[in-house]
């Protein structure tokens, strides 16, 4: 087939690792649907409903017979760990859709498997365009094709990548397990800022936009976990695993809690009339509770302000305050505090229930926005 394969003697003794693509065969019909229905998978696809059985076995045959598309599977030490598939619309341009199985995702392989890809590629193509459609909220696919050098635009809130396929020299990646220090989870790329940040201070950082399970865990050891502009909830076992593991979870919201836990917390600070400001705390069980690590109330003036105005300072606090404390976050050394009343708490069901499909102009000031709301 002529793809990429390496290997590394780590002891006389020991086989090599092996990190190579294959074509798809027959036969793995039931690992490509498992991998299709994963919720990560499927929630990070442009079409989320779960796929049935009959639906994905048309598919995959059609797939095997198609001479328009290149499927692979990567294989890391003999075990199956991720599938990519380009599909070609014209003559030397196509698609990529990837993924990687669970147990493996935030060790390297998405970065490997498209590298691998190219290079495949091009041993059958003299030219080859790829390009790639990505949804806001999966932050780590973005910064893996921004470090392989795909051009990047945004449409209707879809970040499409591009890029003319090239020779790459593959990294082999960490020895698995690699142990991070830090992983931060976010679905939101205003918290990148903060990332690079971290990572100009600790090297081995982990940025992760799937959901946070025992698996991943297992895989890292990670000392702290940084949740910041996260949407997944974090399981009771994940929650009860990481303390097991000495791994403390932090939050980082802006709302001055235990008022506006939830979503939106900015805008239901300005609609209700609550208390306002930015919190990081030790993450529980419970929707934005947990112990205070460090907390500061923000005032705003509402004929100046506007959401956006609004959030974009709150954004600004929180991580100046998190910068700030530093030294403190990463050691574990600060003195928790116990958020004090019943405060109140929304889901985007209340947020969508409220505005009853009104469209907010989030660079209106906040005092003729509320008016306009009252009397629509």
């Amino acid at each position: 087939m002529g793809l990429i394969s390496w290997g590394i003697k780590t002891s006389k003794n020991m086989e090599k690792q092996s990190i190579y693509l294959r074509k798809v065969l027959q036969s793995d019909i039931k690992l490509i649907f498992e991998w299709a229905n994963d919720k990560d998978a499927r929630n990070n696809s442009f079409k989320t409903k779960e796929i049935t059985w009959a639906e994905h076995e048309t598919w995959f045959e059609n797939t095997l017979k198609d001479l328009k598309t290149r499927h692979y599977i990567l294989c890391y030490n003999g075990n199956d760990i991720g599938q990519i598939r380009i599909k070609i619309e014209e003559e030397n341009q196509g698609k990529i859709s990837y993924s990687i199985d669970k147990a493996y995702r935030g060790l390297g392989f998405g970065k490997i498997i498209l590298q691998l890809c190219e290079n495949a590629l091009l041993e059958e193509f003299k030219d080859f365009y790829l390009y790639a459609d990505v949804k806001k909220s999966n932050i780590a696919s973005q910064v893996i094709f921004k470090t392989l050098g795909y051009n990047e635009s945004i449409e209707n809130d879809i970040f499409k990548y591009n890029k003319k396929a090239s020779k790459i020299a593959v990294v082999p990646p960490p020895p698995l397990f690699f142990l991070y220090q830090i992983i931060f989870l976010t679905n939101n790329k205003n918290s990148l800022l903060l990332f690079e940040w971290i990572k100009s201070r600790c090297d081995n950082v982990l940025l992760y936009s799937d959901t946070l399970d025992i698996n991943i865990l297992n895989n890292v050891k990670p000392k702290l976990i940084i949740s910041y502009n996260y949407s997944s909830i974090i399981k009771f076992d994940t929650l009860k695993y990481a303390k097991d593991i000495g791994a403390r979870i932090i939050n980082m919201h802006i709302s001055l809690l235990p008022w506006n836990k939830g979503s939106n917390p900015n805008f239901w600070s300005f609609i209700e009339n609550t208390p306002k400001g930015v919190s990081i705390h030790e993450l529980d069980s419970s929707i934005d509770g947990g112990k205070i690590i460090y907390q500061k109330e923000v005032f705003f003036d509402e004929n100046k302000e506007s959401l956006k105005s609004s959030y974009e300072k709150l954004q600004n606090i929180i991580i100046k305050l998190f910068q700030e404390h530093w030294d403190e976050i990463i050691s574990g050394h600060y003195i928790l505090k116990e958020q004090h009343g019943n405060g109140s708490y929304h889901d985007l069901k209340m947020y969508n229930d409220f505005l009853n499909g009104r469209v907010i102009d989030f660079n209106k000031n906040i005092i003729d926005l509320k008016r306009e709301l009252e009397f629509s």
